[in-house]
């Protein structure tokens, strides 16, 4: 029995081991997997690093490709920084998502604009499905603020030189313990708010079309609303 014990506490230890070195790949997978499904497009993460001991984690090169017709990216963000609270089984619990300095790139085509050919791909955040265990592997986010900051919209190549600076945008309480949201649940909701916003932004500069106008007005009938500051409501 007393052998054992040494033996016992070095499996312990490997087994953390590997879990705290292994964090990372897994948040990069879930990332990756969870707004592929939400988005419909390609969704590809640099890096990711996550530090239980100080309850950070820092996602980087963040890059959601353009829909089928437009070429290059829709959105890229160098770092996002994430706020741990506390993990609980396969939830976890964020205090803050951080996402500083986006990028997101307004194209027109036939049939619109590219960030509407997104809008229409992001599945709707339904109450029923905001806690469906079938996307993400299974785990389960509740987020108390996330906050996008230093965005800019960057017309497409021959549209415009001059980037236009997006508000800051801030959504708050997506899921909670009790109630945990998909991870494929939170990308489609922060996405189908950073559209609303990017679009409205791109009508106010004059690069916006008919279609964009409508896909404005739809949003502001989305869940919570369009963000305060997007054209002065």
């Amino acid at each position: 029995m007393k052998k054992a014990l040494p033996v016992f506490v070095l499996l312990v230890a490997a087994g953390l081991i590997y879990l705290f070195t292994h964090l990372g790949g897994t948040l990069k997978t879930l990332v990756e997997t969870a707004g592929s499904q939400a988005l419909r497009t390609s969704v590809t993460l640099g890096s990711a690093d996550v530090s239980l001991s100080d309850k950070k984690a820092s996602l980087n090169g963040l890059a959601i490709a353009n829909p089928k017709g437009y070429d290059g990216s829709a959105l890229t963000a160098k770092t996002i920084s994430v706020a741990l609270q506390a993990i609980n089984g396969k939830t976890a619990v964020i205090e803050e998502i951080l996402i500083d300095g986006a990028t997101v790139t307004y194209a027109i085509g036939p049939g619109g604009s590219n960030l509407q050919e997104l809008q229409k791909n992001i599945r709707p955040a339904s109450a029923k499905s905001a806690s469906g265990s079938g996307e993400g592997g299974g785990y389960k986010l509740a987020i108390k603020r996330i906050r996008i900051v230093n965005a800019q919209l960057a017309p497409a190549s021959g549209r415009a030189a001059q980037k236009v600076t997006l508000p800051e945008i801030v959504l708050k309480n997506i899921g909670s313990e009790k109630n945990p949201a998909s991870p494929a649940i939170v990308a489609s909701m922060v996405m189908s708010r950073i559209l609303a916003v990017s679009s409205g932004a791109a009508l106010h500069a004059g690069l916006g079309t008919d279609a964009g106008a409508k896909l404005l007005e739809k949003a502001k009938t989305a869940p919570q609303g369009v963000l305060k500051g997007l054209m002065g409501e």
